[in-house]
């Protein structure tokens, strides 16, 4: 994607960003997407925007609407979490977003599951 793809992607009145990413790199900084575009961010001198970072599907754990919904409820607080897990409970490190519930209906009208 790069950055000109980020800055493509990044509406102007952007003003809180979360990055989700699939992987956890024990040891880093942070995790790849979310230092792509927090490079990205400072490099376009964009300082103001909110960056939180977060991890989803690990451990082959499924990431339902529910927990998306989470951040974006997350994004919603004056200071969102900096760095957050959707889609498991980890009562370890106390990162996990509690999932919005009731599940929001995401299927299109008609559809039978």
């Amino acid at each position: 994607m790069g950055i000109r793809g980020i800055l493509k992607a990044l509406p102007k009145t952007a003003k809180k960003v979360a990055v989700l990413d699939r992987t956890k790199e024990p040891g880093a900084l942070g995790d790849p997407l979310y230092l792509d575009v927090a490079t990205t961010l400072r490099e376009a001198g964009l300082d103001t925007v909110v960056l939180t970072g977060g991890r989803y599907g690990l451990g082959s754990k499924d990431t339902p609407p529910s927990s998306v919904f989470a951040v974006y409820k997350e994004l919603e607080k004056d200071a969102p979490k900096a760095r957050f897990t959707i889609g498991i409970v980890d009562d370890v490190t106390n990162l996990s977003l509690p999932e919005v519930k009731p599940a929001p209906i995401t299927s299109a009208e008609g559809t039978v599951e």
